[in-house]
């Protein structure tokens, strides 16, 4: 079984472990993306999707010498679709699960790009102060998993 690369989106990372575990024994990458958790401080001013996918190459060329599978989330799709059109080697599969590949897709991200960072912040602490209510207006149930994964 090929090693499996997950790609988050907007929100951050996948690598809960109530998303891993139902994984199995396959091996799962899913290191954070530039301006993410360990790469938070890492991030330019402005960046393109494409350095993403690059990023991404880069850190599988670093723990693996095989293609993957890639499965990624919301603009995580945008990164895999282009990481496997620049890395194709490097590509086994390609999994998008809910993947805003246009601006029409990427509501949220298109909405908030016309916004003040102070006002994104905003919106984003209403997100943390109750998770069970934010990710109930989206038609999840607030499980213990979903909750750990969301407040993650």
């Amino acid at each position: 079984m090929a090693p499996i690369r997950l790609i988050h989106g907007l929100f951050g990372s996948l690598s809960a472990p109530g998303i891993l575990s139902g994984l199995g024994d396959a091996t799962v990458l899913a290191p954070d993306l530039i301006g993410y958790g360990s790469y938070r401080n890492e991030a330019p001013t402005a960046w393109e999707l494409a350095e993403q996918a690059d990023r991404v190459a880069s850190c599988l060329r670093e723990r693996v010498d095989e293609p993957v599978d890639v499965v990624a989330h919301s603009v995580g799709g945008a990164i895999a679709v282009l990481f496997a059109g620049r890395h194709p080697k490097l590509t086994k599969s390609l999994t998008s699960i809910e993947g805003n590949l246009t601006l029409d897709d990427a509501f949220w991200s298109r909405r908030i790009a016309t916004q003040e960072l102070s006002e994104i912040a905003e919106e984003v602490e209403g997100f943390r102060a109750d998770v069970a209510a934010w990710i109930g207006r989206a038609g999840v149930k607030p499980t213990p998993v979903a909750l750990e994964i969301a407040t993650q």
